[in-house]
């Protein structure tokens, strides 16, 4: 069985908290029981739409004291933005709303993800039964309970800014070293106005999670990668290119010597 490797993984080496992908996901609460209907965008188009169901409080409470994994009014819902644009989502649309339905408790959580892919996906939430022009949530303007969380794999310095407050940032994630520990708790970004900190350090493979004080879209872009492979082999060159150098005068000297003392033999 041949390993199948996700190339847009380790490729993408930006984050926008509107264009969800594999290195973002977005989290979502809802406080207020009652249907929701969701769209999921990619660029101008809907690819694919879901519905919510949150539970009463009173009904969440119960269920919560009967059995803490009831899957009555779950805490939180998985939604894979990826496999609501497959094929098998793209049916007609009551026998889609079906497929692609969850159900939470008052003040659950939905996690909106990208399991696979070069995502790109917007989420827009309405209230079901209310105009079009009711929007409870849309991914491209996170603020209040909402949650981003973001994850980083290539060493380098990063900018970080609030494309709508236009806070900046400054983000390092270290060059993997050996010894350096593992499954380290995500670091925490306070947004609004300003980042807290200004100044993020991560290691390899861990996870950042943005809250958010004021309405924001946040955008992440390489500045200045760490390549530490490249700059070895640029230097292993040099020295390559050092020794052949020197080498190349002493066996010239010799070349010549052979050329002037061959003639003289032979006239003797």
């Amino acid at each position: 069985m041949k390993a199948i490797i996700n190339r847009h993984l380790f490729s993408q080496n930006s984050i926008d908290s509107g264009s969800i992908t594999m290195h973002s996901t977005v989290v979502h609460k809802f406080s207020e029981p009652g249907e929701y209907l969701g769209k999921v965008i990619r660029g101008k188009d809907i690819v694919g739409q879901f519905r919510i169901i949150v539970g009463k409080r009173q009904d969440a409470a119960a269920s919560q004291q009967k059995s803490p994994a009831s899957p009555l009014s779950p805490t939180q819902v998985h939604v894979d933005l990826r496999q609501l644009e497959a094929p098998t989502a793209r049916r007609p649309e009551s026998s889609q709303m079906s497929a692609n339905r969850f159900t939470i408790g008052a003040d659950g959580y939905a996690v909106f993800k990208v399991s696979t892919g070069a995502g790109g996906y917007a989420v827009e939430v309405y209230k079901a039964g209310e105009k079009e022009g009711a929007k409870v949530f849309d991914s491209r303007e996170l603020n209040g309970d909402d949650l981003l969380y973001a994850l980083l794999l290539r060493p380098g310095t990063y900018s970080v800014v609030n494309a709508v407050t236009n806070a900046r940032a400054e983000l390092v994630v270290a060059y993997p070293e050996k010894g350096m520990p593992r499954n380290l708790e995500p670091v925490r970004i306070e947004c609004g106005n300003s980042f807290a900190p200004e100044k993020i350090n991560t290691k390899p493979m861990q996870g950042i999670v943005f809250s958010f004080k004021a309405p924001s879209r946040i955008k992440i872009d390489l500045v200045r990668p760490e390549d530490r492979a490249d700059v070895a082999a640029v230097k292993d060159k040099a020295r390559q290119t050092q020794s052949m150098s020197a080498n190349a005068k002493p066996s010239g000297k010799k070349i010549l010597r052979r050329i002037r003392i061959t003639p003289r033999s032979a006239s003797l």
